[in-house]
This record gives C-alpha cells, sequence and structure tokens, in this order.
C-alpha cells in the first residue's frame, strides 16, 4: 500500500524552517529570529509588525501540533 503524503505537515514543515530557523549568522536565521534580534538594538521597543510575527509563531506551532 502506497501512503499518501501529507501535504499540510509538509507545508507546516516549510513555514517553520523559513519562519522559526535558528542559525549561528544572521542569515542563516528565518524571519522571526531575525527581528527578535533587532528588538535588542531597538533597546526593547515591540511595534505592532513585532506583536504580529510573535502571534505567527504561535499559529506555526499550534499547526505543527494538530497535522
Amino acid at each position: 500500500m502506497i501512503k499518501k503524503k501529507n501535504k499540510a505537515k509538509e507545508l507546516v514543515a516549510e513555514l517553520e524552517d523559513l519562519f522559526l530557523r535558528d542559525g549561528s549568522e544572521m542569515r542563516e536565521r528565518g524571519l522571526y529570529q531575525r527581528v527578535i534580534a533587532d528588538i535588542a538594538r531597538l533597546n526593547g521597543h515591540v511595534d505592532k509588525d513585532t506583536a504580529l510575527l510573535a502571534r505567527m509563531k504561535e499559529i506555526i506551532l499550534e499547526l505543527k501540533k494538530i497535522v
């Protein structure tokens, strides 16, 4: 029996890789890690965009649990 690939699981994994990837250098990091690094540079100021990125992280992690 051939098992059909779970497309949703693949998409969530790709989102996680693009968004939450954490490398040792800035170019290896995902979008979320880059923004978090900028918060320290901006004296801890969190704007609406940063709050949205934090929510996106939560959504990706919840989707990962479901699929």
